[in-house]
This record gives structure tokens, C-alpha cells and sequence, in this order.
């Protein structure tokens, strides 16, 4: 059973109420694993966050990404892709999550710029 803690209640509730309750999707955040989410990206980090520490993650506008395969210019942004925590282009894989799109083009193994929207 949860308690939760509010300045006061705004809506009584009664037994016909349903209140659903979703965990931090920033909470327990790990590198974009190869070929298989685990889980909705939610931030490309701009540098390695260990385990223990605290880390900033960015969700919108132009990012450096690492590269796992040739990206155009425009081209949709996904991940995961064959390198750990790198982005890809293969918007019609159903299994992939579009976070953004390219700003420069990008060879495999390159850092590229891409305009970031994950919400």
C-alpha cells in the first residue's frame, strides 16, 4: 500500500476511483543496449555516467550522437542499433525508437549532430 502526500485533497476519492501511479521514466537510466530496447529512450548523456553518480541528459535540440551506420542529412535518428548507446537510420524497423533527426551527414563511427525531440 502507498501513502501519498499532498497539500490537500482536491477530489474526493471513493471506491469507484482509479488513480494510476508510473515510475520516473529518468529513473534507473542505462546506455541504449545493442539491437533490443530494454526500455523508451529518454536522453542522449554527453558524456559516461557511472553507475553511482548523478548525470544530465539532453531531450531536445541539436546533440552530438555517435554514429553505428551512414546517416544523412535529415535522415531519422533511431536507436538501438549495432553499437551500444549509438544511433542508426531505420525508421521503418517497428522495433526502434526515432529520438531525432540528422543535421550533418555521418560516416559509421563518427560523432553527427542531430536535432533531438524525445518526449
Amino acid at each position: 500500500m502507498f501513502t501519498i502526500a499532498t497539500p490537500g485533497v482536491i477530489i474526493a476519492l471513493t471506491t469507484d476511483s482509479r488513480v494510476t501511479l508510473v515510475p520516473n521514466p529518468w529513473k534507473g537510466v542505462i546506455q541504449a543496449p545493442i539491437n533490443t530496447l530494454t526500455g523508451a529512450i529518454v536522453g542522449v548523456a554527453p558524456y559516461i555516467i557511472a553507475a553511482n553518480e548523478w548525470g544530465w541528459l539532453q531531450t531536445r535540440g541539436a546533440c552530438g550522437t555517435l554514429s553505428a551506420g551512414t546517416i544523412a542529412v535529415g535522415a531519422a535518428a533511431t536507436s538501438p542499433g549495432s553499437a551500444a548507446g549509438a544511433v542508426v537510420t531505420d525508421p521503418a524497423n517497428a522495433s526502434v525508437q526515432i529520438i531525432g533527426y540528422a543535421l550533418v551527414a555521418a560516416a559509421s563511427g563518427e560523432v553527427t549532430q542531430v536535432l533531438l525531440n524525445i518526449t
